[in-house]
């Protein structure tokens, strides 16, 4: 194996880490070429799942996480691979396939917990909960959906974003103190809440209220 062909594979990790998409698939198709053997490895293929969904180019990144899954070296690989299929099947709107495919991940989390391989913490689980709890709303699952957006922010409990969600799904069962109660918490956590909400659809029967008036207004 080359030093070129490793040194690009953690270009492609870094850059795909930080959000630059098309700079890591670049790097990642350069040490492909010069590593073929990279394609029977689950970090390559991962990664390149990774770039490709991150372009939003989700057929192509299902067909990579798919590859990855046929080959992973432990069970934490097996948690990655398949939570990351199942955050592409709800990009695809194949929302019971991504429930499906979240519950397996969950399962094999566990076990690379008991097994003593997982390489993260739970805050690693977050976009999962999160994730499955939208692809819930889908099905009008709204007790349950509520329960993975609770999982969620106990992985990362000052996000504010992941108690936005809560915001959106009372707000969706006209459940309006609720719904306030969550977006003035929200606000609190990631004042840039305030100005999601004011746009957000599924928030638009909370505008009527002088109190979301009165929150979104706040200078913070």
């Amino acid at each position: 194996m080359s030093n070129e062909a490793e040194e690009l594979l953690q270009k492609a990790l870094e850059e795909t880490e930080d959000g630059n998409f098309e700079e890591g698939l670049a790097a990642l198709d350069k040490a492909f070429e010069l590593e073929p053997d990279y394609f029977n490895q689950f970090v390559p293929i991962n990664t390149r799942g990774s770039a490709l969904l991150g372009l939003e180019r989700y057929e192509e990144a299902l067909a990579m996480y798919e590859q990855a899954l046929e080959q992973p070296e432990d069970s934490f690989d097996t948690y990655t691979g398949l939570r990351n299929k199942g955050l592409t099947l709800s990009a695809l709107e194949k929302y019971e396939a991504a429930i499906e495919c979240h519950n397996q991940a969950l399962e094999w989390y566990e076990t690379s917990v008991k097994e003593g391989k997982a390489l993260r913490d739970r805050d690693d689980l977050a976009p999962l909960w999160e994730d499955k709890g939208w692809a819930l709303i889908n099905f009008d699952e709204y007790d349950e959906a509520m329960i993975c957006f609770d999982k969620a922010i106990e992985c990362i409990p000052d996000d504010g974003w992941l108690l936005y969600n809560k915001v959106c799904c009372y707000a969706l069962q006209n459940k309006i103190d609720q719904a306030l109660k969550s977006l003035e918490q929200a606000i609190n956590l990631e004042p840039e809440v305030k100005d999601w909400v004011k746009e957000d659809p599924d928030c638009e029967n909370l505008s009527f209220d002088p109190r979301f008036q009165a929150l979104v207004s706040i200078a913070i």
